[in-house]
């Protein structure tokens, strides 16, 4: 990580992909409370502040205005994984600080919250960039980390207080040290790293988790000589972690949260439907309310570069590790009983799995420089930046419905034109009460918008490709072009 931040700077275009995202992300932090999710999340974080306990308070001290609450012996606990909560605390403990010292949690503290949120989402951009460059040269690279940047659920999810750009951060940097070694560019000793970062997103969000299975196979058939064991030593750091967060929590290490959730009868195991998910997963995809290609349609193109791409410039096993990313996370969510994903603008669920489809585009780039490649590619872009940012600008939390309810028309397009832009420096300055107080919101999303695509552009994804084909010679089997000068020396042979 550390070395990370020292080579940021280097490159222009890394240090791109982490600034502008990071800085659109900032300016648009929600800054209020205005979902479930602050009492069981920073209400955590409030007891450890006030009562050094990991408890959020009994029936008699807590209104209970959380979906994601678990009750034990009394008391109040997060539903969701602690790890969220652990890791921004002292983003949360300085909020409390600005404060006044005291315990609010919908001050800095929550604004706070959100800024980490918005930094982790921006390295799991920058990281995506480094990975795509292992496929494609530095520009198509740039490209497909915005597209996950602007393109995605994330852009809105980057703004309030969920924990997939968390999550997100850890797991891209997982599966960045384990193709890096795997491509030759790094030590077996970075695996350990890998296993360490892998588990630390599974201690944020559970289904981060199953990556170790399509990992450890990827590295078992790759042959690489006692990579599992060090992958699994440091994995283990995210369990164990869980384990002694539950026994001391709830005496039983095998006792998890979610299993405690108020209001919910059955084991965990019970929570989950292969049958449903068949219907799910057509909602993930489809749907108006959920549905992935209608939020962002770029990902159809990613789908198609990634199933294209293993046999080209993606090497077969890459593409299928990067596939089972993406079906674990489709698959297990839509079994999932609470498969949509509460009050959410967008599939906010499928977040931890589109790097897997936003890398393809890269190689896609590079495979394919031809004038309608570009105009596809823009246009995607352009469409799927649009319905994000306005559910970023407007309300990360869209109308609740049916599969068939298009949050975009119902909810977040008219209050984007009506100027109710749901950021912390609109609500702080009061100028939502203001008579102007449409310009701000349209202007600032026209600014926003507009330099996103700007540097798209730049980086040529547009009618004028002009860069050559570009051959990777790390990769086996992928420098099969030869030199102007060995073809010549072949001829005089």
């Amino acid at each position: 990580m550390l070395s990370f931040i020292g080579r940021l700077g280097r490159d222009r275009y890394r240090l791109l992909a982490f600034c502008l995202p990071l800085a659109v992300y900032l300016i648009g932090l929600n800054g209020k409370w205005s979902s479930d999710y602050p009492t069981s999340i920073l209400g955590m974080q409030y007891a450890m502040w006030a009562r050094h306990s990991l408890s959020l308070g009994t029936s008699g001290t807590l209104v209970v205005q959380s979906a994601d609450l678990s009750g034990f012996a009394g008391n109040f606990y997060s539903a969701i994984s602690p790890g969220f909560a652990i890791l921004s605390f002292p983003f949360a403990a300085l909020g409390f600080v600005l404060d006044g010292n005291t315990l609010n949690l919908w001050g800095w503290s929550l604004i706070l919250d959100e800024a980490f949120v918005a930094v982790c989402s921006a390295v799991a951009v920058t990281v995506v960039y480094e990975t795509a460059k292992l496929y494609a040269s530095e520009k198509p690279s740039l490209v497909a980390a915005l597209a996950l940047a602007f393109a995605t659920p994330l852009w809105p999810a980057s703004t309030v207080l969920f924990i997939h750009g968390v999550s997100l951060m850890f797991s891209t940097l997982s599966f960045y040290f384990v193709l890096r070694c795997a491509h030759g560019k790094g030590s077996s000793t970075s695996l350990v790293a890998a296993g360490v970062f892998l588990g630390l997103a599974g201690f944020v969000e559970y289904v981060a988790l199953l990556f170790v299975i399509p990992i450890a196979l990827y590295l078992a058939v790759r042959r690489f000589p006692r990579a599992v064991p060090k992958l699994l030593v440091g994995f283990s750091v995210g369990p164990a972690a869980q384990l002694t967060y539950n026994y001391v929590a709830f005496q039983n290490p095998l006792l998890f949260p979610e299993a405690l959730k108020t209001g919910v009868a059955g084991s965990l195991l019970s929570r989950f439907d292969l049958y449903d998910a068949v219907t799910h997963v057509a909602y993930y995809l489809v749907s108006p309310y959920r549905g992935l290609f209608l939020f962002s349609p770029i990902a159809v193109l990613g789908i198609f570069a990634l199933l294209r791409l293993g046999r080209g410039r993606i090497p077969g096993w890459d593409a299928l590790l990067l596939g089972s990313v993406f079906v674990i996370t489709l698959v297990t969510y839509s079994s999932w009983a609470d498969w949509d994903g509460g009050l959410f603008y967008g599939p906010r669920f499928l977040i931890l799995g589109l790097p897997a489809l936003m890398i393809p585009l890269a190689a896609a780039v590079d495979e394919w420089p031809t004038k309608s490649m570009g105009i596809t590619m823009f246009s995607l872009f352009v469409a799927s930046s649009f319905i994000e940012g306005v559910g970023a600008l407007s309300t990360a939390f869209g109308v609740a419905g049916g599969p068939w309810t298009l949050q975009l028309v119902d909810l977040n397009l008219p209050w984007l034109l009506q100027g109710r832009l749901d950021a912390w420096w609109i609500s702080m300055g009061g100028l939502q009460t203001s008579s102007l107080a449409a310009l701000p919101p349209v202007a600032t999303f026209a600014v926003l918008w507009i330099t996103a695509t700007m540097v798209v552009l730049r980086a040529r994804i547009s009618f004028h490709l002009d860069w050559p084909r570009t051959i990777v010679p790390e990769l086996p089997g992928l420098g099969k072009t030869k030199t102007t000068a060995a073809a010549k020396q072949e001829t005089k042979t």
